[in-house]
């Protein structure tokens, strides 16, 4: 990305630019985002979005607050809301998805008060 000259983008800076661009996102605040993908991002200087399952922070395997204050602070790293849990959707009926994506969909609104816990 960096030997290409191209913009890193943030999620929500998404917009028709007169050069290349690109954004990095991740789904889920999967511990690796924190382990292995953040001391990348950090070394070439690029930003990237992370969608979180919030019901999942601080539990094994996700990230934990502390990591995402401490990427929150280094100015690389935004965060989103993914969803509030996650469902093994295969073991789903179709009504039950729906009723799911309907519900968490009232959680857009979330995004803005959690960035604001998320740097506190």
């Amino acid at each position: 990305i960096t030997a290409s000259g191209a913009e890193c983008l943030f999620a929500d800076e998404y917009r028709y630019t007169d050069t290349p661009s690109v954004m990095v996102t991740f789904d889920d605040g999967y511990e690796d985002n924190y382990t292995t993908a953040y001391p990348m991002l950090k070394e070439r200087g690029l930003k990237a979005t992370i969608f979180l399952i919030t019901d999942l922070i601080d539990t094994p395997g996700y990230l934990t607050r502390a990591q995402i204050k401490e990427m929150v602070q280094s100015g690389l790293i935004r965060f989103g809301c993914h969803t509030k849990s996650h469902y093994d959707l295969s073991q789903q009926s179709a009504a039950m998805l729906y009723l799911r994506t309907l519900y968490q969909s009232i959680l857009n609104p979330f995004l803005q008060k959690w960035r604001k816990w998320a740097l506190k």
